[in-house]
Parts: C-alpha cells; structure tokens; sequence
C-alpha cells in the first residue's frame, strides 16, 4: 500500500464540480493521477488528502486506485503522443525538493506546483496522461465515434493505438509493421509482408485485447463513405493514420506548414475510381491563412496532383488549382483532339501520369500545338522541384488512330527544391 497527498490544483480544468454528469463509477478500470497502468478506482478513500494504492483478489489482477475524482478518468481516455501544454526541463540538483525522484521537472497548466522525476521520458509520459485527465474533466475529450483527421476512417473509441511503425518499400509495394495498443498496453503486433496480401493482427494476451473485442472494433469502423471494412483495410488505414499523424507532428515542430498531394486512380472508362495521399510535404515560411501563395507554390511544383491539401491544425482542406497555374488539369480522354501524355517520376518513387486534352475547340494546328506543349515543357523545367523527371508526348488522335508530333527528351525540374521532401 502507497500513500501520497494530493497536490492542491487550481482552474476550472480540474475542478470537481466540471467533471462530466456521468463521472468515473468506483470499480471502473482509469486511467490515474499517479499510476502508469491502468488501475481499478476505488473512490476517494477515508482521507480525501491522501491517495492510496491497495492490491486485491477480485479486481483481474489490477490494482486498486483511492484518491480524489479529479484524478482518474475512464481508461478509453486517449493519451496524445505529444502536446505543447507540457513543459519539462532539468533543473540543477539544487533545485530539486528534498524526496523526488529526480531532477526533470514537468509543469501544466492550472496545476500549482510542478512534479519531479528521474528521467525525461517519464516526465513527458506522465505529463500527457495527466492532460487527458485534466481534458476529461474539462470536457474537451471527444466521446462515441471519432472521425479520423488524416484517412477519414470512423472508429468507435480511441482505445485502439499504434506505435514503433516501421516500413519499407518492396517490390510488390511496401512492408510495413507496428505495434498495436489498447487501452495504452501492448496487444499485439500488425504486419503486412509488402506482397500484395492483408494486413493481419498477431494478438499478445488475450486478458488485454482478444478477438471478440477486435471484432467488435472493426465491425463499428466506417470509410470516408460511411461503409462497412474488413479488418485488414482497418489496420491498414490505422497504419496510415498514425503515419500521417507523425509526419504532420514533424512538420509542425520544424516551424513548416503541412500540405499533401494525391493521386488519382483512373478506370477503364478514363474515369477518377478513386484518390489517395500521395506525399506530405512542409512547406517552410507559410501558414495555413497564406492559402494563395501556398497554392500557387505547389500547384506549380505539382503540376500531376490530382487535388493538393492543407492541414489547418485540426482538418485538412483543399487548395484549389489557381487560374492560369502552370501544369496539365486531367480531363476525360477525347476522342479525337490534340493530346499530352505526361508522366511524373519523382526519385525513388513510383511514377504517377495525366492525360491532357489541351484543344477543346479544334482551333489548333499542328504547329500550334507543338509550340503550346514547348512551352508547357519549359515551365516544367523551370518550375517543377529537381527532384522530378517529366516525360511528355503530344499526339494528335483521329479516327485513323494517333499521330506523334513530339516527343522531347525528358526533362528535369531546375525550380527551388522544398526543404521537406515528400515522407512517402
């Protein structure tokens, strides 16, 4: 058995009487002040003043967690992976009070005094649960169904998280593996081989997370359109969601604003089937309110993106195509006309292509178009990043079948690199 006082808090965030109308039932597994598993609560115990920590038959195993209200919250409660409400700095020993643990101190908003510990990590660590309490109580948590920011997945509760991903591109695709957690305890690992199959759950302990429950998890997740995912496009799309939500972190920390591109997915009938997030960049010296100037910036560095968006901080928008913007808008292939065929390889990846009508009218000859598609070729050289190769062709397509009119040597971009090249 543990005794420690509770440290007095000041603010609305953690005040009682904010708490939510449900508030947390004494027997209910939380998440706590104090420990770094969750616990058992047990209520506020005999002396409000102090917490204790009591061990017991009949509780699964965990623990049993006496201290104030204030101090808990449901253990579905989502930990963020970083915050910058938190400070945490080493002081000199000096400074230190007589009986903590070490000389990282960790201060939060509204709480009076600040905490001790031995290393930074524990520091950071214990400071994000404690924000998740304080927002708890405050309100702030989202609770039900949780959209997604960066896949557009709905998920029933935010229990389920991902950590440690590692990828690596294969000749199928790509590898890619991390591990799962519930309730912020390990359970599991995802993988997916890279050759073309699911994406599959290798489960830890089944006292943490067994199949039934991630039955039940996946059959309550929705697409961006609101239809039912088989498991493996549900740990797919959590994979994707944490990487993204790491990339944006990034960018964010390096002072640059977050965009991303993507790519469209054409059909047999030359129509858009489908989209999805080609590469993330950060784009330094810009904010999400420059939305013309950061536009005209990667619309002219991305000339093939299907649609290109901006992270406001808590969504992401589109950037419309500027009027007059160098680059080639994909339409739906004509039958007769004047024609590009483009393609974009940017190093190391995969290459993406677009299809330009670039003569609706019929008002082009052949010397015309030679002399429009020259120009567009010469922006690109201009404009686009040096990271990219073009390969453009022009035909012009009858009835008789189509006619090649130009076909220069590829062209690399000779334009102002941007400092974060795309994470994937």
């Amino acid at each position: 058995m543990s005794n420690q006082s509770n440290p007095p808090v000041t603010g609305e965030a953690t005040a009682p009487g904010d708490a939510q109308p449900a508030g947390v039932a004494v027997g209910a597994t939380v998440i706590s002040w104090y420990d770094d598993s969750p616990v058992i609560y047990g209520g506020p115990g005999d002396n409000p003043t102090f917490t204790q920590l009591k061990f017991g038959v009949g509780t699964g195993g965990l623990p049993v967690r006496y201290c104030g209200p204030e101090r808990v919250a449901p253990a579905e409660t989502p930990i963020p992976e970083r915050d910058s409400r938190i400070g945490v700095e080493k002081r000199p020993r000096a400074e230190m009070p007589y009986g903590e643990s070490g000389v990282w101190r960790l201060t939060l908003p509204d709480i009076v005094y600040p905490s001790w510990h031995r290393i930074k990590r524990d520091a950071v660590s214990v400071g994000l649960r404690r924000l998740a309490i304080l927002d708890w109580h405050a309100g702030r948590v989202q609770t039900g169904p949780i959209v997604l920011p960066h896949t557009g997945m709905t998920v029933p509760h935010a229990r389920m998280t991902l950590r440690k991903l590692k990828a690596m591109n294969t000749s199928d695709g790509e590898a890619y593996t991390a591990e799962l957690l519930w309730d912020g305890t390990p359970a599991g690992s995802i993988e997916n081989g890279g050759q073309g199959g699911p994406t599959v759950w290798y489960g830890y302990d089944r006292d943490v997370l067994n199949r039934a429950q991630m039955d039940a998890f996946v059959a309550a997740c929705r697409d961006e359109h609101g239809e039912t995912m088989h498991e493996e496009f549900v740990l797919a799309w959590l994979f994707e969601e944490a990487r993204a939500a790491g990339d944006v972190a990034r960018f964010v920390r390096a002072g640059t604003l977050p965009v991303r591109t993507f790519a469209a997915i054409i059909g047999g009938d030359d129509e858009v089937v489908d989209t999805f997030a080609s590469a993330y960049y950060g784009v330094p010296g810009a904010t999400a309110d420059d939305r013309a100037a950061v536009a005209a910036r990667m619309w002219r560095q991305c000339p093939d993106a299907h649609a290109i968006q901006v992270w406001t901080g808590e969504r992401w928008e589109a950037l419309p195509r500027p009027a007059g913007a160098p680059g080639l808008t994909r339409v739906t292939l004509p039958t007769t006309g004047y024609i590009v065929l483009q393609t974009a390889r940017r190093d190391g990846g995969q290459p993406t292509e677009a299809t330009t009508f670039i003569d609706s009218a019929g008002r082009m000859d052949d010397a015309a178009a030679i002399a429009h598609v020259t120009a567009e070729v010469a922006a690109l050289a201009a404009h686009a990043p040096s990271n990219v190769l073009h390969t453009v062709r022009l035909v012009h397509r009858t009835a008789d079948g189509d006619r090649e009119l130009l076909a220069p040597d590829p062209v690399r971009g000779a334009g102002q690199p941007l400092v974060d090249e795309p994470t994937r």
